[in-house]
């Protein structure tokens, strides 16, 4: 609903600046001014795209906060010791913003797997039977501080 809006938003555009570098024009839309109006409007679509996007496809900014807390060396042990790999639920705990549960932070790592950063690893359930487990395997570019 937003960006239908905008169909109103680039004649108000260009009639504000019409009258503001015109204002003795009579209200007369030259094409200068409706072309900066539609380079507003790009502008500003570009942005609520951004915004919007966050919310649609949640993981894509929880990933972006892993990689990032990874690459800072904050994804970590109680000792201090920087980790080489991961379950989901240690990062949930830690209650980092985009990723306070096991699923947020799973669906953050998995399309982190799928960009390479990390592999994902499945742990079979133990002797005593139970459900299996995954584990996440940092890539070891990230541990030694580099990556893109």
């Amino acid at each position: 609903s937003h960006l239908s809006k905008y169909r109103k938003l680039i004649p108000a555009l260009a009639l504000i600046f019409a009258l503001v570098d015109t204002p003795d024009s009579g209200g007369v839309i030259h094409e200068r001014e409706l072309i900066r109006a539609l380079a507003w409007g790009d502008y500003l679509r570009s942005h609520a795209e951004r915004i919007y996007a966050a919310a649609v496809i949640p993981e894509t900014a929880g990933a972006k906060q892993l990689l990032d807390k990874i690459k800072a060396g904050k994804l970590c042990d109680s000792d201090g010791v920087i980790l080489e790999s991961f379950e989901p639920w240690k990062v949930s705990v830690k209650h980092w913003a985009g990723l306070g549960t096991t699923d947020a932070v799973r669906k953050a790592a998995d399309l982190l797997a799928d960009h390479g950063w990390l592999a994902r690893e499945v742990i079979p359930g133990g002797a005593k039977g139970g459900r299996p487990s995954e584990r996440y395997l940092i890539h070891p570019m990230l541990l030694n501080g580099g990556g893109a």
